[in-house]
């Protein structure tokens, strides 16, 4: 064979191979890359590839399914199912495996190639050739013992919800409060009115206040030292609750009030480890200036 024959040749198997690598990276919808006939592929978030989708781990995800117009068609949850075992259509479990934790991505393809029918049924799909769009999120990927460890977690945060639920319950009663105290999310009582201004955006609020935790237990004192002060309407400068109580009263005004957890400091309680998880506070308060 000749030289001029050779390097002929040689450019011939070159072009086949530009050719077949652009039709591999060639996609029927922009922004997606083709994995597969009709199934294409687009990232929408990276999560963490040290807790990746593997046969062992237990995963959990939500996958939205939408029509090519935006149009939400279902919405199906897994719950914390071990990959190898889960009742995955083909090409989902393809795509999933080697995934991590955080992930978002999309999926588009025809319906027949999906294989999605029995796995979104009783919801009707439509024509096999129908091209829809799944929006996957790997909300957590677990081992066996990250798994127990974070249902023991999920059984002692429980425990802590139904507890102070209990105690926010003792404490309106023993106090006094109804239904009719509760508004905007606490319960609030004058003890003394106020002839002064109300709170407003930008003005500095001084107040003295006692708080309690439900079970009467004090965890603060300001009538002991010095007044507290605070700007009306900056964010994170108070609690919510306190907040909402405050906007409510007048200079020269004290109240009693009891804020809910979820205006408190919520499930993890303070960062001082004084106010556990999930515990009302009950305040005694007095507005004394504004300026």
């Amino acid at each position: 064979m000749s030289d001029n024959m050779r390097k002929r040749k040689a450019w011939k198997w070159t072009i086949l191979g530009l050719v077949l690598l652009l039709a591999c990276e060639t996609t029927d919808h922009e922004g997606f890359k083709r994995v597969d006939n009709s199934i294409h592929l687009k990232w929408r978030t990276l999560g963490d590839e040290s807790r990746a989708v593997t046969a062992e781990r237990i995963v959990s995800l939500s996958v939205r399914l939408r029509n090519l117009a935006g149009d939400d068609i279902a919405l199906k949850k897994v719950d914390r199912v071990r990959f190898e075992e889960g009742h995955w259509p083909r090409p989902i479990a393809d795509l999933l495996l080697n995934k991590g934790e955080g992930d978002e991505f999309l999926i588009r393809g025809r319906l027949d190639e999906l294989m999605i029918r029995d796995w979104f049924a009783p919801v009707v799909l439509g024509a096999d050739d129908a091209v829809l769009e799944l929006e996957v999120v790997v909300n957590e990927v677990l081992t066996e013992e990250e798994l127990r460890q974070r249902r023991a977690q999920e059984r002692v945060a429980t425990d802590n919800e139904l507890e102070g639920l209990r105690c926010l319950s003792l404490a309106k009663d023993s106090l006094g409060f109804t239904d009719a105290d509760f508004q905007d999310g606490i319960y609030f009582r004058s003890l003394k009115p106020g002839r002064g201004a109300r709170p407003e955006s930008g003005k500095l609020a001084r107040v003295h206040y006692k708080t309690y935790l439900c079970d009467g237990s004090m965890v603060d004192d300001t009538y002991r030292a010095e007044e507290f002060e605070y700007p009306i309407g900056k964010p994170d400068q108070v609690l919510p609750g306190f907040g909402v109580a405050i906007a409510r009263m007048r200079v020269g005004e004290t109240a009693l009030f009891i804020v809910p957890s979820a205006l408190a400091f919520g499930e993890r309680g303070s960062s001082s480890g004084l106010v556990p998880p999930h515990t009302a506070l009950i305040y005694e308060a007095t507005l004394l200036e504004l300026r």
